[in-house]
């Protein structure tokens, strides 16, 4: 009696896997067999693709500007200044001052080389000078230029040789040259100058000179001229 019933137990049980396998099949049978749909990718805009060449920048060049030509220095004319801006009649130029005879200034100026060695001093006729000109001789010793015009002097010296330097002064003047001698150079440079004619020197044996013995002078330190011989002799 136990077995029968231990068969009859089980038999619900087979039934009921059955019909869950039976549903299973069902459910699987009744699926959709249509694949879910993609979604479509978004169109990407076309582009068209236009090859630019890159064409190379050209470097402006700046033409070369002209260089002006130097305008020329003006050159500095003593004669055309006194010419143009001439002194009142009765004043001297050289020095702005009135003078007591004003026929002395008619009279060309005179340059007239002095000794500034100590040996020759003191020198005559400094002072009634217009202008004197101190420059460098030689071994530290200074000579003078002298120029008289507008006023006389009784003495002048010791009168001395002239230097590369008296090329250029008594242009500057318009005065002559009084002098003794240089070196063999200059000399040449004075004879060949174009104020030759206006020249007066002892060495050249010209009229104006004298000399005087002077107590502890060097003959050298002895050589003299004076206002009247020059304005009798220039």
């Amino acid at each position: 009696m136990s077995v029968c019933r231990l068969a009859v137990n089980l038999l619900p049980l087979k039934l009921l896997a059955v019909s869950l396998i039976a549903v299973l099949a069902l459910a699987a049978c009744n699926r959709s067999t249509t694949p879910e749909a993609t979604p479509s990718p978004l169109p990407v805009p076309a582009t068209s693709e236009v090859a630019t060449a890159i064409q190379p920048t050209a470097t402006p060049t700046t033409a070369p500007t002209a260089t002006p030509a130097p305008s020329p220095s003006p050159t500095f004319d003593l004669m055309t200044f006194l010419a143009t801006n001439a002194a009142p009649e009765g004043v001297s130029p050289f020095t702005g001052l009135p003078v007591a005879d004003a026929t002395v200034l008619d009279r060309m100026p005179a340059a007239v080389k002095i000794s500034n060695s100590p040996l020759a001093r003191p020198q005559s006729g400094l002072s009634e000078a217009d202008v004197v000109i101190e420059h460098l001789a030689e071994g530290g010793i200074t000579r003078f230029t002298a120029i008289y015009h507008s006023q006389d002097a009784e003495r002048i010296g010791s009168v001395r040789s002239a230097r590369l330097i008296d090329l250029e002064i008594p242009v500057l003047f318009d005065a002559f040259l009084v002098y003794s001698g240089a070196s063999g150079d200059v000399e040449r440079m004075i004879e060949n100058s174009d104020f030759a004619p206006f020249t007066l020197s002892d060495e050249r044996k010209d009229p104006g000179f004298y000399r005087l013995d002077v107590p502890g002078h060097a003959y050298e330190h002895t050589l003299f001229t004076d206002s009247e011989i020059l304005t009798r002799v220039a």
